[in-house]
């Protein structure tokens, strides 16, 4: 990824200040300040900063406050259009209208968190192991790239999740440091039984993420 530019029908689009992901050229970081309005991601992939090899756009989403707006992008080199990167996925699913989790668990706090973010409860159901299996057999967007306004699956014994059931918890910012990528995350159930604690727990093998649509 060598450049982004927001685009906003409010004014004030310019390239975005990005940052790297180490060992992973495909993935980076960005901000930018622009007006309200209707927001595009225009990404430039290979090449130069001045002459990319692919240009590829996002939909439209519209934005009146700050948002974190997680993208993933496939058009090959080559390819010059709109809506060759999306957002993450909003599958058209009917959704429960209460938290269906038992409350006091992990799943049920994190299923709060989507709610807010979202709007809606998750469609998926289970223990906190099978969230990533289960979302992404609807359909959603479920990638080992850590992100903000997301759910991080811990696989069983994982940065302290349980043996038996994992653990899920809510991502509030990624930050690097010399040794790889750091997640800091709100979470049920991890200090004690109904509690709600923070952390910050590095990035590993058997973490995986949710990303919430915009």
């Amino acid at each position: 990824m060598v450049g982004i530019w927001v685009q906003s029908s409010g004014g004030g689009s310019r390239f975005a200040s990005r940052w790297g992901y180490p060992g992973n050229a495909a993935v980076a970081g960005y901000s930018a300040s622009v007006n309200s309005g209707a927001v595009e991601l225009h990404v430039g992939c290979g090449g130069s900063p001045s002459k990319w090899a692919s240009d590829q756009w996002t939909p439209r989403l519209t934005a009146s406050a700050s948002r974190n707006l997680n993208a993933t992008c496939s058009g090959a080199a080559g390819t010059f259009g709109r809506i060759a990167c999306s957002f993450p996925a909003r599958p058209n699913l009917t959704a429960p209208s209460i938290n269906t989790f038992a409350e006091g668990n992990c799943t049920w706090y994190a299923a709060d968190k989507w709610r807010r973010a979202t709007g809606k409860y998750p469609s998926w159901s289970g223990d906190a192991k099978y969230w990533n299996e289960h979302a992404a057999a609807q359909h959603w967007t479920v990638t080992g790239a850590p992100a903000p306004r997301s759910v991080v699956v811990f696989e069983p014994g994982v940065q302290g999740a349980s043996k038996i059931y994992g653990h899920v918890a809510w991502v509030n910012s990624i930050s690097y440091r010399s040794d790889g990528w750091y997640v800091n995350v709100t979470e049920m159930n991890f200090t004690g039984s109904g509690q709600i604690s923070s952390r910050t727990v590095k990035n590993v093998s058997g973490m995986s993420y949710i990303w919430a649509p915009g």
